[in-house]
């Protein structure tokens, strides 16, 4: 019986191959594309399984001591880490990373990692006990991040936007759906610091006004995509100044201070929900 399964073992060495890394790299890249139109979260457990399938594979998906290839980026889910060892536990590869139940203790650890430093997407959405602090510490970290969301981050206040706005500058995405604290502030902390902005949601902003929304198109005039939606102190005012960017999308769902006359003042062309 032991000379049968040493034969076998033999035969299964002799037919294996490894595939050249152009190949690899072609096969990754067309499986992330079939991919892209799921949802995020069904690419991601497909990219993850699949570097489980071989060490070619694996080491394409989760180099050592560089970034994958663009097409190949995915999410790191961390939904319970220990604050402490994140740095130790930061991969080279890592560019976009989901936190859950982060504290502030968590975003210091992740800007001191060298490796998280890298990091150009950040999904901070619902992590409810942030403080501009460890937003601070964030932004002076990971100074490449380009897409941030802040969704539900109700600690958030002015004076963590200024923070971001000083570290981070190359931030294009930035979403402070429900951000309650920010005000008109904020919006000319962002317009001094983060020009590079194209998609800004304010759902839920409530104190911000006409004011900031001028002083916001001032810096910000690439922004395309623009969410209003419950910003009740917003009029058809502060929509006049919106000509002064590069708006082709808009959503004001429950402002109850824009009216028609209003919409019918904005660039041709864009797109109006709510």
């Amino acid at each position: 019986m032991a000379k049968e399964q040493k034969l076998q073992k033999e035969e299964i060495h002799n037919y294996s191959f490894t595939l050249p890394t152009d190949a690899v790299h072609a096969i990754l890249v067309i499986l992330a594309t079939v991919m892209a139109s799921n949802q995020t979260k069904e690419r991601n457990l497909v990219l993850n399984m699949t570097a489980l399938v071989c060490c070619s594979f694996h080491s394409v998906l989760a180099p050592l001591g560089c970034a994958c290839i663009p097409a190949l980026t995915r999410w790191v889910n961390l939904y319970s880490f220990d604050d402490d060892n994140i740095v130790h536990q930061a991969q080279s590869w890592w560019r976009w990373m989901r936190c859950r139940k982060v504290n502030d203790t968590g975003l210091v650890s992740i800007a001191a990692s060298a490796t998280c430093g890298e990091l150009t997407r950040v999904d901070l959405g619902g992590c409810s006990k942030i403080t501009d602090g460890g937003l601070a510490s964030l932004a002076a970290g990971c100074s490449a991040i380009t897409y941030l969301n802040l969704t539900c981050c109700y600690e958030i206040t002015d004076r963590g936007l200024k923070s971001l706005a000083d570290g981070c500058g190359a931030i294009t995405h930035l979403n402070l759906d429900s951000c309650h604290e920010i005000t008109d502030i904020g919006l000319q902390y962002l317009a001094a610091g983060c020009g590079a902005i194209t998609d800004l949601n304010l759902t839920c902003c409530y104190d911000i006004t006409d004011t900031g929304l001028k002083s916001l198109v001032a810096g910000c005039g690439a922004i395309t995509r623009l969410n209003l939606s419950h910003c009740i102190l917003i009029t058809d005012t502060g929509l006049a100044n919106l000509a002064g960017c590069a708006l082709t999308h808009l959503d004001i769902f429950r402002s109850p201070l824009i009216t028609n006359q209003g919409l019918e003042g904005l660039n041709k062309g864009v797109s109006v929900s709510g």
